[in-house]
């Protein structure tokens, strides 16, 4: 049985309102076309030279693009490199748990992305201050 640590969202929202998390995400190929609003990114999944896109709404969608690049476009206080196949919007997440020193982090989808080692002290540090008690 895993123990999920509950994320304080509110809180989290709030803390981050002020924050340019609402701009555009615009890509070197096509900087006059947005790919999407930067808030609406749940998260990022890379595979290979591609990324797709996972949204709060609507159907993932695919783009030829880095994920290095990628996460340089993106609030680094809002969204987390946490493993080098994935970016998380902090947004999205409801919870985590952890296993050893292996964290697994659970979006309101449900859907589950690994915290690489590399990414865990960074992972804690962001999620600290919101952490339900």
């Amino acid at each position: 049985m895993r123990n999920y640590t509950k994320i304080d969202r509110e809180k989290l929202l709030k803390d981050y309102s002020e924050s340019d998390n609402f701009k555009e995400v615009h890509f070197r190929s096509d900087k006059n076309q947005p790919i999407w609003k930067a808030y609406s990114i749940a998260y990022v999944q890379a595979s290979g030279h591609y990324v797709k896109f996972f949204y709060k709404r609507g159907a993932p969608t695919c783009r030829l693009e880095s994920i290095s690049v990628l996460i340089t476009l993106l609030d680094p206080r809002i969204f987390l490199f946490c493993h080098r196949s994935y970016i998380i919007n902090l947004f999205y997440l409801k919870s985590y748990w952890t296993q050893g020193e292996r964290i697994v982090a659970k979006t309101i989808d449900g859907d589950e992305i690994p915290v690489s080692h590399d990414a865990v002290d960074k992972f804690k540090t962001l999620m600290q201050p919101y952490i339900e008690q």
